[in-house]
């Protein structure tokens, strides 16, 4: 197969522009580096069943765009990977179309390294190319299935849709299997550990494998007893810091696509279990919700809790996070680090998250990110945030924390130690 002479390949199960979700803004991050540093003509951007999009700055040379299959062979596929071990994540986009076009990609000698932006993408990495191949894997994703299996097995009050996008990229059949329960149960629990044996595998398959959380580096370092494991910061194009200017209101601010379980889960953990304990401390705190997709059952129950105000979609974050003393994150699952609280100290907005929001991260009031689990927890996170003084300290570390951590100078740095310099 002939090609165009290229550097770098990425190959990507991710549209990255507009960055509706963290994802998305990640891999736009990505792009971002590899433009900056390497040039966009060395690059060739492989995207996997999505047409995708690029800022016209940031648009590789060449883009090669693999479809989907047809619906019943996606079925059939799906169902022979999954039979022979193979994760859903990585059966339910498996292609051969996809293995030998991107083998004829990457094998040429013009090809100075390859990125796969997720597992799903890397079960199409050539093993005999192993030491020019590096893959994204974001964060362990067995972890965050088993503790969604947990949370649906201890709270059976629960209802949300667990799989979030993954879940809605299966076939209709086998969505209409997990609708069931116990049966998504069994399923979360089963994917968990074929997860966990693909992630532990990984290592013996890439140059590197890159983690957005130090703690889940340990993790697999830890579990697979190799060393070419490594931090990958998230970058998040286009964000830089903000100077804030706070009046002092006493308002909360909540910002997620609420499609997603973990953000579903959070805010109804914290609205049924926190808000009104801090209303009854704090009368005059009011809480701001700001995105989509929130079920009728959750849009019923924020409605009519006094304090708080809906508004679903917001393009423009500036002026709704510029008036409130602080960003909540409570997250009850998930794993990595979480994009929002990125997007706030970027902001020198300070952070209240849970123990699973803080994990990745470094934490305290010297970072600007307050760690609360219990109601007494969060009623001292409050008052520290509501109080003038120790507000425009939070807000400093936090934007010192975005500054020396995630902003473009320090994960390019990173990225230049973790990536080979081309001549």
């Amino acid at each position: 197969m002939h090609r165009e002479a290229s550097s770098i390949v990425v190959v990507s199960v991710t549209n990255p522009y507009p960055p509706a979700t963290g994802k998305q803004a990640v891999t736009l991050g990505l792009l971002e580096y590899l433009v900056t540093r390497y040039g966009g003509e060395r690059l060739t951007w492989v995207s996997l069943g999505i047409q995708a999009q690029f800022p016209d700055s940031l648009r590789p040379a060449r883009v090669v765009n693999v479809p989907p299959l047809a619906s019943w062979q996606r079925s059939l596929w799906l169902l022979a990977r999954a039979l022979r071990g193979s994760p859903l994540q990585q059966a339910m986009i498996y292609s051969p179309h996809a293995r030998r076009t991107i083998y004829d990609l990457v094998k040429s000698s013009g090809v100075e390294f390859t990125i796969y932006d997720t597992l799903r993408s890397g079960q199409y990495a050539p093993a005999a190319l192993k030491g020019r191949s590096y893959v994204f894997l974001d964060d362990l994703f067995s972890r965050r299935y088993r503790r969604m299996s947990v949370a649906l097995k201890t709270d059976r009050d629960l209802n949300v849709d667990a799989l979030g996008n993954f879940g809605r990229r299966l076939p209709e059949w086998l969505q209409a299997i997990t609708r069931n329960r116990a049966m998504l149960q069994v399923l979360l629990r089963l994917e968990a550990r074929r997860m966990e044996r693909a992630e532990r595998a990984s290592v013996n398959n890439f140059a590197a494998c890159l983690l957005v959380s130090a703690d889940e580096v340990s993790i697999l370092r830890e579990a697979s007893g190799a060393e070419n494991v490594s931090v990958m910061t998230p970058r998040l194009a286009g964000l830089v810091e903000r100077h804030r200017s706070w009046a002092g209101e006493h308002k909360l601010v909540w910002v997620g696509d609420l499609r997603l379980p973990h953000n579903h889960v959070g805010l109804q953990w914290y609205i049924s279990n926190i808000h009104t304990k801090i209303l009854h401390r704090f009368p005059s705190l009011t809480l701001d919700v700001i995105g989509r997709g929130a079920s009728n059952e959750l849009m019923s129950s924020l409605q009519s809790t006094d304090g708080v105000t809906v508004h679903g979609y917001v393009d423009d974050l500036d002026d709704a996070l510029s008036q409130a003393a602080a960003l909540i994150a409570p997250f009850r699952f998930g794993s990595g680090v979480k994009i929002k609280i990125v997007d706030a100290i970027a902001r020198g907005l300070p952070v209240i998250t849970t123990p699973i929001g803080a994990e990745g991260l470094s934490v305290g009031p010297e970072r600007g990110i307050l760690v609360a689990d219990s109601v007494q927890q969060w009623l001292h996170s409050v008052s520290s945030v509501l109080d003038a003084a120790d507000n425009a300290h939070l807000s400093e570390a936090a934007a010192n924390y975005f500054r020396n951590t995630f902003s473009t100078s320090a994960t390019s740095r990173q990225y230049d130690e973790i990536f080979p310099r081309l001549e």
